[in-house]
């Protein structure tokens, strides 16, 4: 076995040897001679203590290989046995040969286990140009020999398909590449090779020196690199679950997994808990092979989670967030390049999980953004920048009967900004709280202006719509209570609108709260009814004064008849268990109309007026008045 001091001196005196090595594979490249072949196998055995290294060609059947070119040291051999011997049962156990577990050889080699390595070559598109197999009498390789290993069988493999082929598009490597690229991983010296222990990758600085060097290469090559950033999604759930020695083990298999899939060259690291990072210097000379490139990798990685990871006698099935970025000059740095990539892993996790996504201009601008207006949004309450709008909700006679109250927000040096914008993004970052109850509180405080003052508006009932976090707090009723209270809102007055994502928690509590504010005066409306799951246990089990029927049942119903039964229905349901309806979003006499010939008692939407500011209700309701 190579300790840690040998795998040091390997790669303090290997950096002439690889130079070697690189030469000849570029000799090769440019000449096609076969002898050229031989030099490397010999090299490449006296660099790995081999006794013997073989270049193997496949001719496509299983049972079928032959020797192209072969080193040996000339000491005996741990057997007579050929490699050709080996090849239909290592076919059988691994038929990509991307990844084969040795311990699961038959005992008829089994003086082989850890003792024989076959590398896949692989050309352009991932064609299979070539196997090396490498027999070494030392033990098994360390990591940082199979990467070295790796990085040689890469550009072989892409020499293999030129000569091949006759092919020789640049889209992957060159002849002038090869001395380059072996010398990025010849050069990282001991210190650069502190390893986690748990995993046996690079730690999270000694991957940052080493991107570095990928950054520069890339720049002085002018081709794209890529840094993949791997984060296993709901890990924590598994710790939790099955313990930290279940985890630790789980952590190990994929970092096992992942090192036979990072390309020639790239570099693997676990940089933190369960996060993954994976780079490579070269992926293509253009951003359209690299990005197609890149979307292969990641391809790869993610049929390596499919696979089940056999953890304490259980099949664990792993997923993966993976952010990706593409690199290509000095403008790049580590800490960049990692912003980018988490960026898009974030993304990733925000669309569902188990997916990838690119970093772009449009991301970063998409994101900055969101910062921009997570900023403005918490100032927007500290200021209280919003507004109240009120649009009108009449009964069947056209007699204003109430209000509801609309949230708008000026924000400065920019303008209006659409409820449905920031409204969403306030539910989603933990802001609608604090929103809630700004709207809450001025709409009790407008409640106890009109009923002090104002004749035409005093009997208006202002409907006020309630957050599902708002509902779902602990204290909802005694700040509601206390609301009530020091506004002196009369509480017969106020409507409290809330959607059934409000009510997806225990129904006996939902009923309790609602019942305590009943007690109150308070009344309830279940808004947008038949938008969700439309429970009629809703309306049976809770205590509810009205349905308000969603505006998208009430557009186009002069064209859909489906809309217009849907509509019949739901006014039937109100009727039979005493309950008002409210159909809101009506815009049209036509649709009116409609609605009127169902039996719906009560409306709202632009036929009957725009939200206004409160100052002008007054006006809107005498001149209603006046009108009917």
């Amino acid at each position: 076995m190579i300790d840690n001091k040998n795998a040091g001196d390997l790669l303090g005196r290997g950096s002439s040897e690889l130079l070697a090595i690189a030469r000849s594979v570029t000799n090769f490249w440019q000449t096609g001679s076969e002898s050229e072949l031989e030099l490397i196998c010999a090299e490449l055995g006296r660099l790995f203590h081999g006794t013997r290294c073989a270049l193997l060609r496949d001719s496509g059947d299983n049972a079928a290989l032959t020797i192209r070119a072969i080193w040996s040291n000339g000491r005996p051999n741990h057997s007579e046995v050929s490699f050709i011997d080996f090849w239909p049962e290592l076919r059988r156990l691994s038929p990509v040969l991307d990844y084969l577990d040795v311990t699961r050889l038959s005992s008829s080699v089994a003086n082989y286990q850890y003792e024989l390595l076959f590398l896949p070559l692989k050309g352009r598109s991932s064609y299979l140009t070539g196997t090396l197999a490498l027999e070494v009498d030392a033990g098994k390789p360390l990591d940082v020999e199979l990467e070295c290993l790796r990085t040689v069988g890469g550009l072989l493999g892409c020499a293999l398909d030129d000569i091949d082929r006759g092919a020789d598009d640049g889209s992957l490597g060159s002849p002038s590449d090869a001395t380059s690229e072996l010398l990025i991983v010849a050069n990282s010296n001991e210190d650069d090779r502190i390893v986690d222990e748990l995993t046996g990758l690079m730690v999270r600085q000694s991957f940052r020196d080493v991107v570095g060097r990928f950054i520069e290469f890339s720049s002085e090559r002018e081709c794209f690199g890529g840094f993949f950033l791997i984060d296993l999604d709901d890990f924590r759930v598994i710790n939790d679950a099955e313990g930290h020695a279940t985890g630790d083990k789980l952590l190990a298999g994929v970092a096992s997994r992942l090192k036979y899939i990072v390309p020639p060259g790239g570099a693997l690291s676990r940089i933190e808990g369960d996060v993954f990072a994976l780079a490579t210097p070269q992926l293509s000379n253009t951003e359209q092979g690299a990005r197609e490139s890149a979307e292969t990798l990641v391809e790869r990685v993610y049929q390596m989670l499919s696979r089940p990871f056999l953890v304490d006698n259980q099949d664990v099935v792993l997923t993966a967030s993976i952010g990706v970025a593409l690199f290509y000059n000095y403008a790049s740095s580590f800490d960049e390049v990692l912003r980018h990539s988490e960026l898009s892993m974030y993304k990733a996790k925000d669309d569902g999980k188990n997916r990838s996504c690119f970093f772009s201009t449009e991301l970063q601008r998409a994101i900055n953004e969101r910062v921009d207006l997570d900023s403005a949004l918490r100032q927007a309450i500290r200021d209280q920048q919003f507004k109240l709008n009120y649009q009108l909700q009449v009964d069947c006679q056209g007699t204003p009967t109430g209000v509801e109250a609309l949230i708008r927000w000026h924000r400065p040096g920019v303008g209006m900004v659409s409820p449905g914008v920031f409204i969403p993004f306030a539910e989603a970052n933990g802001l609608i709280l604090g929103i809630g109850k700004w709207v809450l509180n001025e709409a009790c405080r407008q409640l106890a202006v009109w009923s002090a003052g104002h004749r035409e508006v005093a009997n208006l009932v202002i409907a006020v719509n309630v957050s599902s976090e708002q509902f779902k707090q602990a204290s909802f009723v005694d700040e509601v209570t206390a609301v009530l209270a020091e506004s002196g809102a009369p509480a017969n007055r106020l409507k409290l609108e809330v959607t059934e994502s409000a009510l997806a928690q225990d129904l006996v509590q939902v009923a309790d709260k609602m019942l305590r504010l009943k007690e109150l005066g308070v009344r309830f409306s279940l808004d947008d009814f038949g938008t969700g799951y439309s429970s009629l246990r809703y309306v049976k089990e809770l205590p509810f004064d009205e349905l308000k029927i969603d505006q998208s049942f009430v557009r186009d119903i002069t064209k859909e008849r489906t809309n217009e039964a849907i509509a019949s229905m739901m006014l039937a349901l109100a009727r039979s268990t005493g309950l008002n309806a409210l159909a809101e979003g009506v815009e049209t006499r036509e649709e009116l109309d409609i609605l009127l010939g169902l039996g719906c008692p009560a409306f709202q939407g632009y036929f009957f007026g725009h939200p206004q500011a409160a100052e002008l209700i007054a006006d809107t309701v005498v001149a209603k008045s006046l009108s009917g």
